[in-house]
């Protein structure tokens, strides 16, 4: 990286160099300074690289850039020869883009209550979803820029101290999140984002609750 940053020191328009730093800062997850090096790549040469347009639309979309992510997705969309995966994956971030501009034109009041030390870490937690009989929810938790189910469940009308769901579900390196459970607890159904075993950027998994003698498990 710091070879990069002192050949950009000597010539600024040093395109590859650019190029590069930004594939280093997007995989480091400094999305922000992904942007600006790959915005430099367009700015130096905007026929440089098409997918430059998608790499750097996909990052400004996570960084809720959507005015800038429509133009470079409209930009990419427009070159000839894209894959027709690149082309359906552009034309689904397109909609999120302007569906996100609509709605962030008309807010919804959101006021969260803190639920105490059981649940709620100097951590960012969210998405919580409850079962049925509201003794059990689960919720993702991010620590380090990775997401993880974390459950409590109900004793005496009062949330339990939460525990990390299941090494079965959660995984150490992708994320998961934006859950929800069947109206028997049996099922639970959850984004995987970024897995080998993945179609595409996110996925979408159901795992079962099974019943063991004095316990339980998700497979």
């Amino acid at each position: 990286m710091a070879f990069f940053q002192k050949a950009i020191d000597n010539d600024a328009k040093f395109i590859e160099a650019h190029a590069m730093l930004g594939d280093i800062m997007q995989k480091q997850r400094n999305l922000k300074g992904a942007i600006t090096e790959f915005r430099k790549v367009i700015a130096i040469n905007p026929d440089y690289s098409r997918l430059v347009y998608s790499k750097v639309a996909d990052m400004e979309v996570s960084e809720a850039m959507y005015p800038e992510a429509l133009a470079h997705l409209q930009k990419y969309l427009s070159i000839a020869g894209i894959t027709d995966q690149g082309k359906t994956y552009a034309q689904k971030l397109v909609k999120d883009c302007i569906f996100a501009m609509e709605a962030v034109k008309h807010p919804i009041a959101f006021k969260p209550i803190n639920m105490g030390p059981n649940i709620n870490t100097a951590n960012d937690e969210y998405s919580p979803v409850s079962t049925a009989d509201d003794k059990t929810i689960i919720y993702t938790r991010q620590i380090a820029l990775n997401e993880d189910f974390y459950q409590s469940t109900k004793a005496n009308n009062e949330w339990q101290k939460s525990v990390y769901l299941s090494d079965r579900i959660n995984t150490p390196n992708y994320n998961e999140g934006s859950e929800s459970i069947s109206q028997d607890g049996k099922f639970l159904f959850f984004t995987g984002c970024n897995r080998p075993d993945g179609h595409g950027r996110c996925d979408i998994y159901v795992t079962q609750k099974r019943l063991r003698i004095g316990a339980s498990h998700s497979a």
